[in-house]
């Protein structure tokens, strides 16, 4: 996951190799917990796709 300090504040998080898959958070625990729910998300729907 690559992590950025967003000038507003808080951070930006992306997982590259994965189309879609970034969120943005206020602190870094936030930031782990959003992209792990980015990635099920993301995993699920693939899942479904098949």
């Amino acid at each position: 996951m690559q992590v950025e300090r967003c000038e507003e504040g808080g951070f930006y998080g992306k997982i590259p190799s994965i189309d879609g898959c970034y969120t943005q958070a206020e602190t870094l625990e936030e930031l782990k917990d959003n992209i792990l729910e980015v990635l099920d998300l993301y995993i699920e729907d693939e899942l479904i796709k098949g």
